[in-house]
């Protein structure tokens, strides 16, 4: 039954995050990587872009003479867990918001990797985030391959660690990207099967924390190496809501595929 609820609510939406990580503008430019999007972007299929941080004042720019485009928002890849302070080089919640961001990654297998960060500073991004009106893009996602010894605990208990910190009101302004960490940069994401197990343990350790209806509020993407040549799989999913892209969203012949694609696939 919750299958079929959550099939509904995806073909109501879908949302791709492109995570430029630590890179430059494509080489076409920021207006002709905007440009391409919009051309097929339909309400109510909606794009974040999460540029690098030097860019986010250009995009700023360009979203705002391009007005009428509202599926297509601005997001940062990273925040400080306090307000403000002598933190030299950090960026906080408030000047994401100047800069126009709506959104913000919280918690990426990367920052946690390279940066050590711990449930409980996820958990402070988390609350700055949105007590500044930013809705925060949670990713979490195992280790190891999992396959022929799925355990949901190596998924749930590492989502419970940051969500238990929270209040259930924060499921208004949250969405959440599996991202099993051994698929990052691999060569093809695992198998739809593989997926759906992991959104399933996702979403039903939501519900047993906060309950179906908020649970039902919080959008599930996935990311980890999607391309065009794979993007159908992600459709055949009917708990999913997204994806959070990486290294495709860079290539503007790739990206334009894949945002095709998707339109496509969800008008039918």
């Amino acid at each position: 039954m919750m299958a079929d609820r959550e099939g509904t609510a995806l073909r109501q939406q879908w949302i791709w995050v492109a995570n430029w990580k630590m890179n430059p503008a494509p080489s076409c430019g920021v207006a002709a990587y905007l440009s391409s999007a919009a051309s097929w972007l339909r309400p109510p299929w909606q794009l974040i872009i999460c540029p690098s941080a030097p860019y986010l004042g250009l995009f700023q720019s360009m979203l705002h003479n391009r007005q009428g485009e509202k599926n297509i928002g601005l997001g940062g890849q990273n925040l400080h867990h306090k307000e403000r302070g002598s933190y030299t080089g950090e960026i906080s919640a408030e000047m994401l918001r100047a800069m126009g961001c709506g959104y913000v990654l919280v918690g990426h297998s990367e920052r946690r990797r390279y940066n050590g960060e711990t449930a409980e500073l996820v958990a402070a991004k988390i609350k700055v985030a949105q007590n500044n009106n930013l809705t925060a893009i949670l990713c979490v996602g195992e280790e190891q391959n999992a396959s022929g010894l799925w355990d949901g605990a190596i998924l749930s208990a590492p989502l419970k660690e940051i969500l238990t910190k929270l209040s259930p009101a924060a499921a208004a302004r949250l969405i959440i990207a599996y991202e099993p960490q051994w698929a990052i940069g691999a060569a093809a994401p695992p198998s739809a099967q593989y997926i759906h197990c992991g959104l399933l343990v996702l979403r039903h350790t939501l519900e047993e924390l906060w309950g179906d209806e908020r649970a039902s509020l919080i959008p599930l993407l996935y990311g980890g190496s999607i391309t065009p040549d794979h993007q159908s799989t992600l459709f055949e999913l009917p708990l999913l809501s997204g994806g959070l892209v990486g290294r495709a969203c860079l290539d503007l012949a790739q990206w334009q595929q894949l945002l095709q694609g998707s339109s496509q696939a969800r008008s039918l």
